[in-house]
């Protein structure tokens, strides 16, 4: 339950034009549409310093060394 509570306090500021579904980080978002266009399979890039990652935990850890998140 605590968790629960946790997880709605934190902050979401980018949200999905197509199902307004909301993310705290835009590489979030930035997956999450490739869901809606089908385009899935390409790299995720850093939007900070144009890294390359394919897997999204990597890409979400290396973009709070950018955000301090």
């Amino acid at each position: 339950f605590v968790r629960h509570q946790v997880n709605n306090m934190v902050e979401r500021p980018y949200t999905c034009s197509q199902c307004k579904e909301s993310f705290s980080l835009e590489v979030s978002l930035i997956l999450h549409q490739k869901l809606h266009t089908g385009k899935g399979d390409g790299p995720l890039t850093c939007t900070y310093c144009g890294k390359d990652f394919r897997d999204l935990s990597k890409a979400i850890r290396h973009q709070r060394i950018h955000t301090g998140e």
